[in-house]
């Protein structure tokens, strides 16, 4: 059994779970039994995994796995339910929020789900000095899944959670976090209480041992050999690392190894577990997405534990069956130009507008589309400053910013160019769903990924990094010459065969199942 360890699969869902959904279903279509485990708090976990097309028997969460609520249906509690009913309580509603009031004094606020199914999200409840105290959470399943106390400063301005405890189905707490207040104000967790059923109560520090405890009790519960997959660094790495298991233990590099990404021979690693020994000597294997990082890890960490490249990206056998589509058919617009990534600065598209610019100086029939949202990170600076470059530019007419969306192989079929300015990769994911439509590329040469998926001068063009005058002038000599896209288009279906699902899963026969068994076994 192979479990794919990684944090958060909601609707924002970043390239990694992109991949570990593609492996899913490649292991699945092979019938190698896997899982994917995730290990983040939500209240809308069925919807999520409804939303990615997952299955209830190929998906574990840890909250869930506790609460013992994976097999429930949807249910969403309502206001009714809540039992604030005349005539000691008055309800006030405001579109998704209900007040609950004692003659005029406010004692709680219900906050609606606010999707077409409705029903109650969370309840906020107040003390005398209107000052909020709790808050109690409701899954879309039916049931209060956690409730969060607060504290508040004499100032009455500053506060924090002091507790959260989280509830089975039936009500029963099974975990209590307990915080502190920190320096800034905020609450800083120092202890953490699991109390499983009809067992005595178990004392945690932090959250890396209460992942690795999940994971212990999950390998647990298969007769077959167990292969753990880390997807995600540090918490989830390390309790992969120290968990007492018999179980293989690999972790998937899914991005630069090292730091600053100029630098990648004298760069410090940026991942504890390859940097430090205890944790590097406890793999059984180190998997990146392609062959270059790989020779380049390997080189660098001077270890006997072997380290592969096995790609992320994989080209359905569905996806390759089909007629390909035209770079001049009917469906695809004229000039359209797409870029996909995250708006943040390592994904750089403020190049990818400069280099359209430019091409669109020339070719004023072309328009660009650009899919992606903001990063918490840097509190969405980088995706205001994308937003006010174009403006600047007089590009608003023709750049079109639209956000997150779960059907790209529409804007795929649309288009006829795409583009990549990323200041590092871990392979590049939007490159090869260009190609697999028969979109052609031109993208910036960097680590790692383009140079594996784009055939230089047939599929698309690499330019030098940075370099996004000459990524226009590319842009332009293919947007410009109907006969020589529609050859690059042809050149691009071809190069996406070499990730076709099959060639894929021989790498992972050949590279990975035989250490990951061997590892299973000791």
């Amino acid at each position: 059994m192979y479990y794919f360890l990684d944090d958060n699969f909601n609707q924002f869902a970043s390239g990694i779970e992109h991949a570990v959904l593609k492996r899913q279903q490649l292991f699945k279509a092979n019938r190698e039994h896997a899982k994917i485990v995730s290990i983040n708090y939500s209240t809308r976990i069925v919807n999520q995994r409804r939303y990615w097309n997952i299955d209830s028997d190929e998906f574990i969460n840890m909250y869930d796995y506790f609460a013992e609520s994976g097999e429930l249906p949807e249910s969403r509690v309502t206001v009714e339910d809540l039992g604030f009913r005349p005539p000691l309580y008055r309800l006030e509603e405001h579109g998704a929020q209900v007040g609950v009031f004692i003659e005029q004094k406010r004692v709680a606020d219900i906050h609606l789900f606010t999707d077409d199914l409705g029903g109650v999200d969370r309840v906020d409840f107040f003390d005398d000095n209107a000052l909020r105290i709790r808050t109690d959470y409701y899954d879309t399943r039916g049931y209060r899944s956690m409730s969060q106390y607060f504290a508040h400063a004499d100032n009455q301005v500053v506060f924090w959670v002091v507790v959260e405890q989280f509830y089975t189905v039936d009500g029963r707490v099974f975990l209590e976090n307990h915080y502190v207040q920190d320096v800034n104000g905020s609450g800083r967790r120092n202890g953490m209480q699991l109390t499983l059923k009809n067992r005595p109560p178990i004392y945690l520090q932090n959250v890396e041992q209460l992942f690795r405890r999940f994971f212990e009790m999950i390998a647990s519960e298969t007769q077959e050999p167990v292969a753990f997959i880390a997807d995600r660094q540090d918490d989830i790495a390390h309790a992969m690392i120290f968990a007492r298991v018999h179980a293989a233990k690999i972790l998937y590099v899914h991005s630069l190894h090292y730091s600053p990404y100029t630098d990648p021979v004298h760069g410090g690693l940026t991942f504890k577990e390859l940097a430090q020994t205890d944790q590097l000597s406890r793999l059984d294997l180190i998997i990146t997405s392609t062959r270059r990082q790989a020779t380049d890890l390997q080189a660098r960490l001077h270890t006997q534990i072997p380290v592969v490249g096995v790609p992320v990206g994989i080209v359905p056998a569905t996806l390759l069956a089909q007629t390909p589509i035209p770079i001049d058919a009917p469906g695809r617009i004229r000039g359209k130009v797409v870029v996909v990534a995250r708006l943040y600065w390592e994904k750089n598209v403020s190049d990818a507008i400069r280099a359209f610019a430019i091409a669109h100086e020339q070719l004023d029939w072309l328009t660009m589309d650009i899919y992606g949202y903001g990063d918490d990170r840097d509190q969405h600076q980088e995706q205001k400053q994308l937003h006010q470059l174009v403006a600047d530019m007089d590009l608003d007419d023709v750049v079109t910013f639209k956000g997150h969306t779960n059907n790209m192989n529409a804007v795929y079929d649309g288009a006829q160019l795409s583009l990549l300015t990323s200041k590092l990769e871990g392979f590049a994911l939007a490159l090869l769903e260009a190609e697999s439509h028969g979109v052609p590329v031109v993208s910036y040469d960097i680590n790692y990924g383009p140079a594996e998926i784009v055939e230089d001068g047939r599929s698309g063009f690499l330019v030098p990094p940075d370099d996004f005058k000459q990524m226009a002038a590319r842009m332009i000599q293919l947007l410009s010459n109907p006969q020589r896209l529609a050859e690059f288009s042809r050149g691009a279906y071809a190069a996406s065969t070499k990730f076709s699902a099959g060639n894929v899963w021989r790498q992972w026969q050949g590279k990975v199942l035989p250490v990951a068994g061997k590892g299973a076994d000791q």
